[in-house]
């Protein structure tokens, strides 16, 4: 009974530490894929209207979902993702250099509208 008691202790002490580091992960990767799309000289990337708004991270460190809003819109955050969905290679060899993680996980971009979403909220907060 004792040993039952101390293995799920284990367990739970386990998935905290686990779920920390993933939390830590995603912040860092968060932080500096901002400012390695700060940095991308494509044309049709307007990097000022673009922003990382949430990052998530598997359990086992491999996938990375980065999610990209823009001022624009939500068509625009979908055609960034795309452009740097095909840039995801030299985004991942620059966050490699960045970063002190023995493999770098693999980049799904997705567009999202929180930003424009939340404009939408503030304006209609205002107009009460």
């Amino acid at each position: 009974m004792k040993f039952a008691l101390d293995q799920n202790m284990l367990e739970l002490t386990n998935k905290k530490l686990l779920s920390r580091r993933v939390l830590r992960g995603s912040e860092q990767i968060k932080r500096e894929i901002s400012f390695i799309i700060m940095k991308l000289k494509d044309p049709r990337l307007n990097t000022n209207l673009l922003s990382v708004t949430r990052v998530w991270l598997s359990n086992d460190l491999s996938l990375c979902r980065i999610y990209i809003s823009s001022l624009d819109g939500l068509r625009s955050a979908q055609k960034a993702a795309g452009i740097l969905k095909r840039a995801a290679g030299y985004i991942k060899s620059e966050l490699s250099n960045k970063l002190f993680i023995r493999v770098v996980p693999n980049m799904e971009f997705i567009g999202t509208s929180c930003i424009e979403d939340a404009m939408s909220m503030y304006y209609n907060i205002q107009k009460l």
